[in-house]
């Protein structure tokens, strides 16, 4: 079954100085776990994501299953760069999603 899933996080230690190269990085690695910084729409609209948070379609027999696992390979990648890290991370089928601005 297919999956969205998305993933926010924080590093509470990250300076602000430190702060672009960190999530620069964070990205990269999260990309090669097959999550994006941007969702495109079924009408090919194309969107940023808010910082701290990307997203994937990933296949998997259940939501909770897909979180553990997804879950197990962002908290490696994290602690391959030492961050301590507070992760957030959500599945599920027949999504919708919204963007908007203020």
């Amino acid at each position: 079954m297919n999956y969205l899933v998305t993933v926010s996080f924080d590093f509470p230690d990250v300076s602000a100085s430190d702060r672009a190269a960190i999530y620069r990085d964070v990205y990269a690695a999260l990309a090669t776990i097959g999550f994006l910084r941007t969702s495109q729409a079924r009408d090919g609209t194309v969107i940023t994501l808010p910082e701290s948070t990307a997203m994937g379609q990933f296949t998997g027999s259940a939501a909770g299953n897909l979180v553990d696992q997804v879950g197990k390979l962002v908290l490696k990648a994290f602690k391959s760069m030492n961050l301590k890290s507070t992760v957030l991370i959500t599945a599920g089928q027949h999504w919708a999603w919204g963007a908007r601005a203020a």
